[in-house]
């Protein structure tokens, strides 16, 4: 194979994990007066940052449905959630950023 063949599989391989990874990476939805503080996902730390914490998510997404946000002002510390039907309501204000699975195209 010549080194033109080569650098073309190379890109179109690179060009198939893009697309695979833009299949399985969520949108998300911010879903107000929700929390899941006592349904986190387990083994889990806490996240410094909303961003850190949908990575992780989207790591575990077996086990991971949303980002808990305790006082939902983008601040503090971030929680990964179990399925939304684990999810309370809330009075303090919190959040739960939901994981929506794009669909194939």
């Amino acid at each position: 194979m010549s080194a033109w063949e080569e650098e073309d599989e190379e890109k179109e391989q690179g060009e198939e994990e893009e697309k695979d990874r833009r299949q399985l990476t969520p949108s998300w939805t911010r879903q107000t007066q929700k929390r899941c503080n006592s349904n986190k996902v387990p083994g889990t730390p806490a996240y410094s940052s909303l961003a850190d914490a949908k990575v992780a998510c989207v790591s575990n997404a077996a086990a991971c449905f949303g980002v808990y946000d305790q006082s939902c002002d983008s601040g503090g510390d971030y929680y990964l959630c179990k399925g939304a039907s684990t999810w309370g309501d809330s009075t303090s204000g919190s959040c739960v950023y939901e994981a929506l699975t794009n669909a194939p195209t």
